[in-house]
């Protein structure tokens, strides 16, 4: 082992997750900087570095030790890398003389760099994809210990943790990117779409309409749907029922279920799921018994078990009880029944609301013994 694996250390797979990694030309940092400090304290090398090998050169992320102009330049041709070499080859790289080592004699890093005895491992991901190596070298002979690899080789897990957590941190910020930008043109969608041109056209804006609700464990999230009660009656003194605030097109969207569409935002965020629980008032937490609070064990959803069995027309004892079920009886299967019952209930627009109410009456607290609920069998 001793040449440069060129199709390997140019494979697109590598060269796609090095430069995901963001530390190609990027500043030196102190995270980076201990692993080197402490290989060339414990080895006992005056030179020690992480190399990142690129398609045509190595950078080095961190380096203690370099001789000028390297040191500033902080990257140097694959001509002068023995890095390359470890990398390509997915080995460690033991080099006691390299003047007499015909693997690496020829290499310019010996003329250039002074390098005379290397030390270096492989830095790999995971996944199994080598992005460089951590290395010691000295200026004159030295015989490297099985101890001096196995220190370096812990040393160089350790440096592949924090490249890890920084690849995490990437992917996490590509992810939530995506989702703003879902969001948006879910958003773009709503406001030029007829149903929030008629929402406009009969009460002005805003089209949707947001609030905090708990998820899963209770954790607070903003429900977002299309608004249906008038914008001028909220500011007033709240009417006796909420069905005297909706407006002409809350009816017909309540009616169709159709308000529900813009919580599609809620499930690409993962605050809810498509079946579910239904998510109800934040200051219905206070209220619950333990039993009911049960319901949050698993994601809210834009329909639900209770909702295709009853919906308003329940009482809330009733509407836990199913909510329970679904949480106790949950499959794959029973999602798909839900959801297929779903749009049957839809075109039905049957359960929408209770007498007197846009919805249901507010729930506030159980007295009593729960009322059993009518659970349908899953068959």
């Amino acid at each position: 082992m001793g040449e440069i694996d060129f199709p390997a250390l140019n494979s697109r797979q590598r060269l796609e997750k090095l430069a995901q990694t963001g530390l190609l030309d990027s500043p030196a940092e102190a995270a980076f900087d201990r692993f080197t400090r402490l290989a060339s304290k414990l080895l006992k090398a005056p030179v020690a570095l992480i190399s990142l090998v690129d398609a045509d050169r190595q950078f080095f992320k961190s380096c203690v030790g370099l001789p000028e102009p390297w040191a500033s330049r902080r990257e140097t041709p694959l001509s002068h890398s023995f890095c390359a070499i470890v990398i390509s080859n997915w080995l460690p790289l033991v080099v006691n003389d390299s003047r007499v080592d015909p693997r690496v004699s020829r290499n310019l890093a010996v003329r250039d760099l002074g390098v005379i005895s290397y030390l270096g491992v492989p830095l790999i991901t995971n996944d199994g994809v080598g992005l460089g190596a951590l290395c010691v070298i000295d200026g004159v002979p030295r015989i490297w210990s099985p101890e001096d690899l196995e220190i370096l080789d812990d040393l160089a897990a350790a440096t592949i943790t924090e490249i890890e957590l920084r690849l995490g941190l990437k992917q996490q910020q590509i992810v939530e990117e995506s989702l703003r930008e879902s969001e948006e043109r879910f958003r773009g969608a709503f406001d030029s779409a007829a149903i929030g041109m008629a929402i406009v056209a009969t009460d002005g804006r805003p089209i949707l309409f947001r609030q905090e609700r708990p998820g899963r464990h209770a954790r607070p999230f903003t429900l977002t749907k299309f608004r249906t009660m008038s914008v001028n009656r909220e500011k007033e003194s709240r009417p006796e029922h909420d069905a005297e605030r909706l407006t002409r097109v809350g009816r017909i969207l309540r009616k169709s279920s159709v308000d529900e569409l813009p919580q599609l935002l809620n499930v690409l965020r993962g605050e809810m799921s498509l079946v579910g629980p239904r998510p109800l008032l934040t200051r219905y937490l206070e209220r619950y018994t333990a039993e009911q609070a049960r319901r949050h064990e698993v994601l809210p959803g834009m329909t639900g078990w209770a909702a295709v069995n009853g919906r308003n027309s329940l009482s809330w004892d009733q509407k836990f009880a199913l909510d329970n079920w679904y949480v106790d009886h949950w499959t794959p299967w029973l999602d798909l029944r839900i959801l297929a019952m779903t749009a049957v209930r839809v075109l039905q627009r049957s359960n929408v609301a209770t007498e007197g109410h846009a919805t249901s009456p507010e729930f506030m607290g159980t007295n009593g013994a729960a009322v059993a609920a009518p659970v349908l069998p899953v068959r």
